[in-house]
């Protein structure tokens, strides 16, 4: 079924339409596999619609039920540990912050690329860094910059989302003083910017960027946060947040005066 742009009904927008091709190609996977139906590529847009909008209420149907967060990294493979150990160190000497989802998605690139590396008779001792290195870079590509951008009700939709996730996080929202964000109050006792130190941090995402986290306060300096642009996303920020809130994560914006 081809990409849409701007999916319409019954999707409330295009990552809402990319899960339920997913969810649709991969039920079609599972009949063509145990019954002999025709594979997913080789049916016709018209025959692959209606699988889509069934798949999208399956979806639905896992929000509803509060399992869809359970659900989001079933059909993939762990990673290894020694992959995710690799990437974190990849990552933490990166800019920006990285949410669990990139981590899992890089860790999982990482073991694919190790192993063909040792197929290849070569050092991982002496190629893992820089494997690791490159496993992050790749997939935190996805989540710089949308391809094509999205619409203002794409927007609107992951700040939503993103202001639940906070509240399920256990963080105060606020109001907030940057464009296309939301805001959340800091930790008493814990954290705080600003030049009285009573301001807490802010996330905006725009119809042309990934997530960036700052301090509530116009003008401040952004920091990316790279997680996916849906609902699973905005739980990974929310937790990014949470930790920086915390002291958990090294303060982003103290080395720059904030």
């Amino acid at each position: 079924m081809p990409q849409q742009d701007r999916p319409g009904p019954p999707f409330n927008d295009r990552a809402e339409y990319e899960q339920a091709v997913r969810l649709a190609a991969a039920r079609q996977r599972i009949a063509h596999e145990n019954t002999g139906l025709p594979a997913w590529d080789d049916l016709p847009p018209e025959d692959q619609r209606p699988g889509v909008v069934a798949a999208l209420h399956y979806l639905r149907a896992y929000q509803l039920a509060g399992l869809d967060h359970q659900l989001d990294h079933r059909d993939a493979a762990a990673p290894s540990e020694f992959a995710l150990e690799s990437v974190r160190r990849a990552c933490n000497a990166c800019t920006g912050l990285h949410g669990t989802t990139v981590v899992l998605e890089a860790a999982r690139l990482l073991d694919d690329l190790a192993a063909t590396a040792e197929r290849h008779g070569h050092d991982l001792d002496i190629a893992i860094a820089g494997l690791a290195s490159y496993a992050a870079d790749t997939v935190t590509s996805r989540y710089d910059r949308p391809k094509p951008e999205r619409s203002v009700d794409e927007v609107n939709a992951l700040l939503r989302h993103l202001a639940d996730a906070f509240t399920d996080a256990g963080l105060t929202t606020t109001a907030c003083e940057v464009r296309a964000g939301v805001a959340v109050a800091p930790i008493p006792g814990v954290r705080a910017w600003g030049p009285d130190r009573t301001t807490g941090l802010a996330v905006s995402i725009f119809l042309d960027s990934g997530w960036e986290l700052t301090v509530n306060r116009p003008g401040a300096p952004l920091t990316s946060i790279y997680a996916p642009a849906t609902r699973e996303g905005a739980r990974d920020v929310a937790t990014i947040v949470r930790d920086v809130l915390h002291g958990v994560i090294p303060d982003p914006f103290r080395p720059r005066g904030w």
